[in-house]
């Protein structure tokens, strides 16, 4: 498949080296199911479809694909399901039920509930360009490209990829190409656009779609201050688009011309699939690195060193985008989560992933999984029916108490 959607990164050249450590540990993040409790699991998957082969190095960029799985649990369906329990333990025991209650009901609502939801599968493409450090990824969401970015850094400890910093104003730039229709050479206007008035403090929004953007109408909004923040763009009649003010590439097609060099060059790969793959991926890369030369030059997209990492990294407060020291990981085989997890389970001695979360300060998937983990070291039991389950180690509840120092540690 071609890439529908790009989302840009930066990285230098020190992180560009560092991937060719990426076939050594993405194998230890592959994609699994869901797990019985899970609402969400990620892990890396083949580019190619080659069984095992986690990366692919194609001219100069690297493939890989991130796949995903995602319970859908309706919140109307969990709604309509606590009102349901809550209507009936009030007439069966004739009293009220107060909101710490409620919530601790719908908890466990939702841990009946998770095993049988049904599951969302998904899937996102990316490639490295080494030479020119860009990070692609296909999506125009900024959420699923960050997770992305997240996951490899999971794998390689550190992986600071730095989200476009341009030196030229992008939202005056597009606005002065859609004014004056003057642009650089090679580039012409498309059929789309996106007009914000800046003025208003709601930010009203004029869309023009499948129209020509050289009409009266489009003028009036820009002579009443409306500023562009997407515009549809041709570029080299080789392929269309529509760039917005983060420089996210949205809608991307290639046209008749381009369409016609990788049907040329998917036809010397005879037939075999990962050839094929890697022909397109070789097309894709030459095409789209001819457009990110362009609108680094136009908008000043300066490669990031060092320095600069440590400096987004700060300001960010994102200590894992550090290039430099260790990531405090987020899996259920962190040692100091898991004792405090059983710590936690002596002490009340009630085995729940909400009250693993209150007690340890930890998102719902980890809990989740440490729950799993415990069960399979024998400390508590399977669910049963209801999806509850027991402490079944010998003398596991003694009354322990934990300090919180020891808990916020494990986060």
């Amino acid at each position: 498949m071609l890439p529908k959607n790009i989302t840009l990164f930066r990285i230098s050249e020190d992180v560009a080296k560092d991937l060719d450590r990426l076939p050594e540990v993405l194998p230890e993040h592959p994609m699994r199911e869901c797990g019985p409790l899970e609402v969400h699991t990620r892990g890396f998957v083949s580019p190619t479809g080659t069984e095992g082969e986690f990366c692919t190095a194609v001219g100069g960029a690297v493939l890989l694909a991130q796949a995903s799985e995602s319970k859908l649990l309706p919140s109307s369906a969990v709604n309509r399901a606590l009102q349901k329990k809550v209507r009936k333990i009030e007439e069966e025991e004739g009293r009220k039920i107060g909101a710490r209650e409620r919530k601790r009901i719908k908890d466990d609502l939702i841990t009946e509930m998770l095993p049988r939801a049904l599951v969302q599968p998904g899937r996102t493409d990316a490639w490295v360009d080494l030479k020119r450090g860009f990070v692609c990824i296909d999506s125009s969401s900024r959420k699923a490209a960050e997770s992305f970015v997240s996951g490899v850094r999971e794998a390689l400890g550190s992986f600071p990829a730095l989200p476009m910093a341009p030196d030229n104003p992008v939202r005056l730039t597009l606005t002065q190409w859609l004014a004056s229709a003057e642009l650089p050479e090679g580039w012409t206007l498309g059929d789309e656009c996106e007009l914000k008035d800046t003025g208003d403090s709601k930010g009203a929004v004029w869309r023009c779609r499948r129209e020509s953007l050289d009409s009266e109408e489009v003028r009036e909004h820009l002579r009443g201050g409306k500023q562009v923040t997407q515009l549809g763009l041709v570029y080299r009649d080789r392929m269309a688009f529509v760039l917005d003010e983060a420089l996210v590439v949205r809608k991307l097609t290639f046209l008749d011309v381009a369409m016609e060099d990788l049907h040329s060059a998917a036809e010397r790969a005879e037939g075999d699939l990962k050839l094929e793959i890697q022909a397109r991926a070789a097309f894709v890369h030459g095409e789209v690195g001819e457009l990110l030369d362009q609108l680094s030059a136009i908008f000043g997209l300066t490669r990031p060193d060092a320095g600069a990492e440590v400096d987004h990294a700060v300001s960010a407060n994102k200590t894992a985008e550090l290039p430099f020291g260790p990531v405090i990981g987020d899996s259920a085989d962190d040692a100091a989560a898991v004792e405090a997890a059983k710590q936690a389970i002596r002490a009340t001695g009630k085995v729940s992933i909400a009250g693993l979360q209150r007690a340890l300060r930890i998102g719902y998937n980890r809990s989740a999984r440490i729950i799993e983990q415990l069960e399979a070291e024998g400390f508590v039991s399977p669910p049963d029916k209801t999806g509850s389950r027991t402490i079944v180690t010998v003398g596991a509840r003694q009354g322990m108490s934990f300090p919180a120092i020891r808990l916020e540690s494990v986060q």
